[in-house]
């Protein structure tokens, strides 16, 4: 891909173990890594999950692994580590925005968990995805 929004491979390792497990791993299609760098390219962006950039993982997949990455409190402790851990962020880089405190990572956090409830609900599978 190699998106400024992606997360380096010194961030990745940092967080790595918090999105690792053994469960479902032979089905997986994509990486946990593409994942992560997929919901950070649309909190740095924007976008809707819809217009996620084809050379992501599938938006119905980004959000189906947000959402349980939420709800285990995984993407809170991933992004509170990464907040303790990263001392220098470089212009450009996705925790750019995160960096000043927790509670600012997890307003970004929460405006993209809003956005997809929002957006979830006026699609026919509603139930499906959240």
């Amino acid at each position: 891909m190699g998106y400024r929004t992606d997360l380096t491979d010194k961030q990745w390792n940092i967080i790595e173990p918090i999105f690792k497990s053994n469960k479902g791993q032979h089905l997986a299609e994509h990486t946990k890594r593409d994942m992560v760098n997929a919901v950070l390219y649309l909190v740095k962006t924007g976008y809707q999950w819809n217009l996620l950039p084809n050379d992501f993982p599938p938006h119905e997949a980004v959000r189906s692994f947000f959402r349980r990455a939420v709800t285990s409190g995984k993407w809170e402790a991933a992004l509170d580590l990464l907040v303790k851990k990263t001392a220098n962020v470089q212009n450009g880089s996705p925790l750019q925005a995160m960096r000043l405190s927790t509670l600012k990572a997890r307003k970004q956090l929460w405006l993209l968990m809003n956005e997809a409830l929002t957006a979830a609900k006026g699609s026919k599978g509603a139930s499906d995805i959240l």
